[in-house]
């Protein structure tokens, strides 16, 4: 691939290969068997890079599985925009696919088989009864059923059948659902009219599994399920975290001034998106405002007066901002100019809007609620009914892509969608969140606010000081459950640092680093007689032999042969050396080994073959990988830092890629942060709305805690609220269940000792009945046991029934010794002996200060 994927997507990757692989080898062994493979990938989540490095990873083999040579893809969809919009995703993220490779199947197509090595792309409109693709006649040698049916005959286990459900939903044609499912369904079962088998191998790629299940559901296929999961996309910066729902609180004319409201929205984020661009020098990103308008009339394009519309969207913004006739453009069926007035609105296809340089407001109907993805587009505003909520929810699940692949962490305004809906009262937009958030083919991974809830919060006036203290609070990094190979993430490291001009020959010093060790480990095997026994047992076929007596049952063994491997196969299995050594290690130690004597070539291969096969290899692999990760993150700490926000989270998720929980720099902390309004305010927060505050809904337990330490006045000077999940947030890790997980302390309050210092307490209140509750006093013991020079306090909290504070000071060795004799996963019987001592014995919390 020519980008790097996700941690997820890369797991997924693998998990997909490896079900693809599964289900040929078993029509291999077994021609009638019927297999189906699925991707269920929340939306956002990069289905279509997926199951490109997939088709990539068939192709060109893996460390797990060789190459399917004649490999033959058919890309299955109903929406021919969206076959175009994926096959631009797979010609501009693809190494391997070139644009000869991604055939679009049209009125013209006429073979015997489809080719191999490509990806076919057909949509089920040119399958319907009328089209001229299924019937036969002077002007066609083969209907595509033949086709297709031919290319199963020759080639079963290596053609795959990919349905694209991703986007189903809506369609204007009636009953062309019912038809589509009907075309759907000569693929899964066959169709004997057409003489078309059931396609052996059926992947199908959606947003929930339930749809694609429904589909081939009774067609006795077995079914291997991939599931990318849901907070993992979430975590990713892939999506948007919010989308902001605007409606009139009252009934009333309001389409007109919502269109303003929605104007000026948009064109705030331009200018937060200018800024922010010019900052990072990141390519600029240029948001677009969608308009959806009513349905048109035999007379007129549409109901809504886009006349009306197009000078309320220039008002709002001012004369000073740049709209020229090119900057308006509509997504109408009709496909034609839209005069209104002197301005004529030009055409574009909902594939062409998110590469339009000059674009800024899109007009349409229906038309971009499928087969179109425009991470550009951050304000939409609907004139039609609340009649609408689904192909609203659906428009929105096209919008939620965030423009730079990434979480914007100094300005979280643009980490939003806003959607404003003159036409809906707060039941009807009930009925739009619904939608958003729960139902299973609209639902999205997403966050929903009420527009009138959302409150912009920045930096307190002479904060600097506090930020610079927070900043220097020590945090871990805590890998996810599922592990990465250490030596993809020193490469992918290299690859950063030579990128970003860090460190150029970062990625040759790597296969130099990593052959060191190969040779090392050969080094020690050489002359063991296990090594040299699988060198040339390497360098064999072994060829057995039964005699059968045709017409008796006797049957006795022949003599074993052996003779030497051929050197194609040979070739093959050196490969397969490679893609388990990984980073073409297996390449660059033949290089080495006949770099002074030829004559050694074929044993240099087999020598390989013996390495990647040899457990212990692929350890030391690992290790020395981990730990040269470590020394370049520590090495180049400074120039990481001084990188821009986009490129620092990619070295962010080269950290979360660790086998253990590691200690990490932070990303600073935002100038601005969004909350939802709260009906109570606090004083003292680092962050604080206009009036100087800090709005937040405080739990019980919470509220307390804050109200205790805001009541020692001269002595609390500033506080944060620490969020989970934030590459800014101070995160400590804790096992429980033999897994390592990330804990997210509630509050850092700064305070001034007596000497005049600042120092900062960590304050965690917790309830001691849930059951991480132990664990996750275990792992501040321990983050105590390292860091308490960090710290003022580092408390463990909870509140009892009459509401008196009980805390257990993690920085007062008294009280961390005797948490630090629980288990690894936290004992929480002791932890509540423990805190009836400390509420027994009145413990004030010591001030290490």
């Amino acid at each position: 691939m020519k980008i790097l994927l996700k941690d997820f997507q890369e797991h997924a990757v693998d998990d997909l290969v490896a079900a693809l692989h599964l289900a040929s080898s078993e029509v291999k062994q077994s021609p009638r068997s019927k297999q189906a493979a699925w991707l269920s990938a929340p939306t956002g989540s990069g289905k279509t890079l997926i199951a490109t490095a997939a088709i990539e990873r068939i192709l060109e083999g893996d460390k797990n599985y060789s190459p399917v040579r004649d490999a033959t893809f058919l890309w299955l969809s109903d929406q021919p925009e969206l076959n175009e919009q994926t096959r631009r995703k797979m010609l501009s993220s693809s190494s391997v696919l070139g644009p000869a490779d991604l055939v679009v199947i049209g009125p013209s197509f006429d073979e015997e088989v489809l080719a191999p090595r490509r990806v076919h792309f057909l949509n089920i409109q040119k399958l319907s009864k009328e089209a001229s693709l299924v019937k036969a006649g002077d002007a066609r040698t083969y209907t595509i059923w033949q086709t297709i049916a031919n290319t199963v005959a020759r080639r079963a286990p290596s053609l795959f059948i990919l349905i694209d459900e991703a986007h189903r939903g809506t369609t204007e044609r009636p009953g062309f659902r019912e038809e589509a499912t009907t075309i759907m369904q000569k693929f899964i079962k066959g169709s004997e009219a057409d003489g078309m088998p059931a396609v052996p191998i059926i992947a199908g790629i959606s947003a929930t599994p339930e749809r694609f299940q429904r589909l081939i559901g009774g067609a006795g296929r077995v079914q291997r399920p991939v599931e990318v999961p849901a907070d993992d996309v979430r975590a990713s910066g892939l999506l948007k975290d919010f989308i902001d729902v605007h409606h009139p609180s009252r009934a009333q004319a309001s389409d007109i001034t919502m269109l303003s409201q929605a104007a000026k929205s948009w064109s705030e984020s331009w200018d937060r998106w200018d800024k922010y661009c010019k900052m990072t020098d990141d390519e600029v990103v240029r948001p677009i405002l969608v308009v959806q308008v009513q349905d048109g009339t035999a007379k007129d394009l549409t109901k809504t007066d886009l006349e009306q519309a197009v000078a309320a969207i220039r008002r709002a913004v001012g004369a000073g901002a740049l709209l020229p006739p090119r900057a308006f453009a509509h997504a109408f069926q009709e496909g034609k100019v839209a005069k209104v007035g002197s301005l004529e609105i030009r055409h574009l296809n909902p594939s062409d809007i998110v590469d339009d340089p000059d674009v800024r407001v899109v007009f349409f109907k229906t038309s971009l609620n499928t087969g179109w993805d425009c991470p550009r587009a951050e304000t939409m505003m609907s004139f039609r009914t609340a009649l609408d909520a689904t192909s609203i929810a659906q428009l929105i699940g096209r919008m939620v892509r965030t423009p730079l692949a990434r979480r914007i962490e100094v300005d979280e305004s643009l980490n939003s969608v806003s959607l404003y809906l003159p036409h809906y009262d707060a039941a009807n937009l009930d009925k739009v969140v619904a939608k958003l958030v729960g139902d299973p083919d609209t639902g999205l991974q997403v966050e929903v606010r009420r527009g009138a809830d959302v409150v912009d919060l920045v930096r307190a006036k002479n904060s600097e000081p506090y930020f610079e203290t927070l900043a220097e609070l020590p945090s871990y990094v805590v890998p996810k459950a599922r592990r990465t190979s250490q030596v993809r993430r020193l490469a992918k490291l290299a690859f950063l640092l030579g990128n970003d001009g860090i460190d150029n020959d970062a990625p040759d010093a790597v296969t130099s680093h990593l052959l060191s060790i190969l040779t090392s480990e050969y080094e020690k095997r050489r002359e063991s007689e296990l090594f040299r026994r699988v060198v040339k047992e390497s360098a064999s076929v072994y060829i057995a032999g039964r005699r059968i007596r045709l017409g008796i049952a006797e049957e006795a063994p022949l003599k074993e042969q052996t003779t030497g491997r051929v050197e194609e196969d040979l070739d093959t299995q050196f490969d397969e050396a490679g893609r388990k050594l990984g980073e073409g290690l297996h390449k660059a130690w033949w290089r080495k080994r006949v770099e002074h004597d030829t004559a050694v070539a074929d044993n240099a291969k087999l020598e390989a073959i013996a390495l990647a096969a040899d457990p212990g290899v692929a350890a030391a692999l690992e290790d020395a990988a981990q730990l040269k990760t470590q020394e370049w993150l520590r090495t180049y700490k400074k120039e990481i830092a001084a990188l821009n926000e986009g490129s620092r989270l990619a070295y962010l998720e080269v950290r979360e890629l660790a086998t253990q929980p590691e200690l990490a720099d932070r990303e600073p902390y935002p100038e601005r942060v969004q909350v939802t309004r709260a009906d109570k305010c606090w004083a003292e927060h680092v962050y604080v709305d206009e009036t100087g505050l800090y709005p937040s809904r405080l739990n019980k337990w919470e509220a307390r805690v804050i109200e205790q330490q805001l009541a020692k006045k001269g002595e609390v000077v500033a506080w944060l609220r620490n969020p989970p999940r934030k590459p800014w947030s101070v995160t400590i890790p804790y096992s429980q269940g033999g897994e390592d997980h990330p804990q997210y302390p509630d509050f850092l309050v700064l305070r001034r000792t007596r000497k005049g210092d600042i120092v900062v307490d960590l304050l965690e209140p917790h309830m001691t009945d849930l059951a991480d509750a132990a664990a996750k006093a275990y792992g501040l013991a321990k983050y105590a046991d390292r860091h308490s020079d960090k710290f003022g306090r580092i408390e463990f909290i909870v509140v009892d029934e009459d509401d008196t504070v009980i805390s257990l000071d993690l920085n007062n060795e008294r009280w961390r010794k005797k948490v630090l004799v629980f288990t690894e996963g936290g004992d929480a019987q002791k932890l509540r002996a423990l805190l009836r001592e400390a509420a027994a014995s009145n413990a004030a919390p010591a001030d290490s200060s």
